[in-house]
């Protein structure tokens, strides 16, 4: 991106866009992953190849032309894997019945309502209800397992056949083209069907001659459904080829589907085609497959009521996959080859009807054949959640659960790199040394930290201590007199990984001044070989406070436990210890935490995870903790409101 298109996001642009734990991301194999294993693993997503344009609509003479393509959809390697700690999240709901849960910040890009209705980028603060988010119909991405015969029998198994016992079966019409197939595929592997007439069906039993084994089980199995009750009907998450999805669609909606044809007051005809299942999985494996197919689909979910009775009479509800756009209907009557020859009369019928209708397109108003539209129906909050995020380029946008949304970004470094203009960064530099804008971020001060060591010039640094020290009022405040005591020996000093400027040292500095700096009475002490208290005042900054740390050899936990802890005159509510625990206490030696009362809680934040600890962990009022993340700032009230019955209990 150049300095032009940084300057056109940069007005709606987040602290730390990032999404929950457990956000499906579409794979360029076919599948999807959860997000933290896209970040885990370093896994390639789908992104789009050019820039979105969502330059600020502006009238009048001398304007230069907009550009309307949004581009290709392409397997992208992300230029970084971010895993952003545990932050507040709000659940997004859309008109398509998806679900994305992001952070406050996370960014989106919004179709404009009114005007030119161009592409513009808003955060998940400023989204409402109502606003527009693209969804791909060019995902057309898939693997290499499995083709359009093994796609139909597979579909037609979890719509009507039985997988739980020891014999597969299929259950339908005999007169119709479900069955025929059945009958045609089992002859195929060499099997033997035995028809059981029904009243108004007739059931299939699938055996094999060959006794010990049976081809069609195998078949089912290689597939992943074998041996599933209805309420977890759901293929594996596998590479699967287009034509074996083209084929499974075929057989659920021949099985489970219908296809109905309509007409509203005004006479005007509508059509839809639905499949149902009390499988949410299925459901929504169902529609993932219908839009890398370029269909858009709506998912509802009903509850299953007697007949004109109105009770419930079933414990899962039904989850139906509804296609109703004239040229959704279209393109599913191109690529479905339907056997029930009702279903493909009418879907054939229908697709004739209503194939004059287009999708919405203007050369004026931003839209693009390649996306189509959801709508965000609500927005609500669901509390802290672990987040992860990458950095795609150069359009910034990869597809998350259907939906396209934005990416982190390496903010400064990208904006120097570009050559955004003085007067630009000053209006970034303005929010982050806004007391509200930080505070509505929820951005903890590490974040801050790692931003401020990493900042690629000087404009950067005085507004990012400005923020580091604004975010101390998303820091608990501490009641009572706090012990902190941090370590600073030698093996401290290690980088926190090969890709940080930052080191223990340096966190454990930053997490002691901070909560010190926001506790009712805090004394804050730096320890290794031997131990000093540091001196701080209210309000200072919590970067001038770290510097006056230093370098301390070796570790003698215990000695520092033994000089400053008071317990009669002024005594100490807590102690806080953010250490290695590379020490010459606990393996070595004695508990440094035993001469502290038991009814004084110790917190131990281990930042190297050695094998041994310091002293003794997990109960009474003795805890410790693995790393050092914006978490670590919230866990001691939890804890402590269990005894005290405060809120949250």
């Amino acid at each position: 991106m150049d300095a032009a298109a940084w300057e056109a996001i940069i007005p709606s642009m987040g602290m730390m866009a990032c999404l929950a734990e457990g956000t499906p991301i579409w794979l360029p194999n076919g599948t999807t992953a959860p997000i933290e294993e896209v970040v885990a693993n370093r896994l390639p997503v789908l992104s789009y190849d050019t820039a979105w344009d969502a330059r600020p609509v502006k009238y009048g003479p001398n304007q230069p032309p907009r550009k309307r393509s949004v581009g290709n959809l392409v397997p992208t390697t992300p230029v970084a894997w971010l895993d952003n700690g545990i932050r507040p999240v709000v659940a997004i709901r859309f008109v398509s019945g998806r679900i994305i849960e992001a952070t406050y910040d996370h960014r989106w890009i919004v179709r404009r309502k009114n005007g030119r209705q161009a592409w513009e980028w808003k955060t998940t603060a400023d989204l409402k209800v109502g606003d527009h988010i693209p969804i791909p119909l060019t995902a057309s991405h898939f693997g290499d397992k499995g083709d359009t015969w093994d796609g139909y029998f597979v579909g037609a198994m979890l719509g009507d056949g039985g997988m739980t016992g020891t014999t597969p079966e299929f259950h339908g019409d005999p007169d119709d083209g479900a069955v025929a197939f059945v009958r045609e595929y089992t002859a195929k592997l060499g099997c033997i069907v035995t028809e059981i007439p029904m009243p108004g069906c007739v059931r299939l039993r699938l055996t094999d001659p060959r006794h010990k084994r049976n081809a069609m089980i195998d078949v089912l199995r290689d597939y992943g459904v074998w041996g599933k009750r209805v309420e977890v009907k759901a293929l594996p998450n596998e590479p699967f080829s287009r034509e074996f999805w083209i084929g499974a669609l075929s057989g659920l909606i021949d099985t489970d589907g219908c296809v109905r044809e309509r007409r509203n007051p005004k006479g005007t005809l509508h059509g839809s085609v639905e499949f149902g299942v009390v499988s949410r999985r299925l459901a929504e494996q169902v529609a993932d497959a219908m839009l890398r197919l370029g269909v858009p689909s709506v998912i509802r979910e009903h509850a299953v009521r007697a007949q004109g009775k109105g009770e419930i009479i079933s414990r899962f509800p039904l989850h139906v996959v509804e296609v109703n756009r004239g040229p959704a209907l279209v393109r599913l009557a191109e690529l479905l080859d339907l056997r029930v020859e009702h279903k493909a009369a009418k879907l054939q019928s229908l697709a004739e009807r209503l194939g004059h209708i287009q999708p919405a397109a203007s050369e004026m108003h931003g839209y693009d054949p390649a996306v189509a539209i959801d709508r965000v129906v609500a927005i609500e909050s669901v509390g802290d959640k672990p987040t992860y995020c990458v950095t795609v380029e150069p359009s910034n946008l990869f597809v998350a659960n259907g939906v396209v949304t934005g990416n982190c970004l390496r903010n400064l470094r990208n904006f120097d790199e570009a050559g955004v203009s003085d007067v630009v960064a000053a209006t970034v530099a303005a929010r982050m040394t806004d007391p509200k804008e930080v505070r509505r971020s929820r951005q903890f001060p590490f974040r801050f930290l790692a931003a401020y060591k990493h900042a690629p010039s000087l404009r950067w640094s005085y507004p990012l201590e400005q923020a580091l020290a604004h975010s101390l009022a998303n820091v608990p405040a501490l009641a009572g007199r706090t012990l902190i005591l941090v370590d600073r020996s030698g093996s401290m000093f290690d980088r926190i990984s090969e890709k940080s400027q930052l080191n223990r040292a340096g966190s454990a500095a930053v997490f002691g001044a901070a909560v010190a700096l926001r506790a009712e009475n805090a004394d804050l002490v730096q320890f290794g070989t031997n131990s000093q208290p540091i001196s701080y005042r209210r309000g200072e900054s919590v970067l001038k406070v770290s510097e006056r740390f230093g370098d301390l050899g070796g570790t003698n936990t215990a000695h520092a436990v033994r000089r400053h802890f008071r317990s009669t005159v002024d005594a100490h509510d807590r102690v806080i210890i953010i250490t290695d625990e590379q020490t010459s206490g606990g393996y070595y030696g004695s508990d440094p935490t035993e001469q502290i009362p038991a009814r004084v809680p110790v917190y131990t934040w281990n930042l190297a995870g050695h094998k041994h600890g310091h002293a003794p962990s997990g109960v009474g009022t003795r805890h410790t903790f693995g790393g050092l993340s914006d978490v670590a700032f919230k866990l001691i009230p939890i804890l402590e409101a269990r005894h005290s019955a405060g809120w949250p209990f």
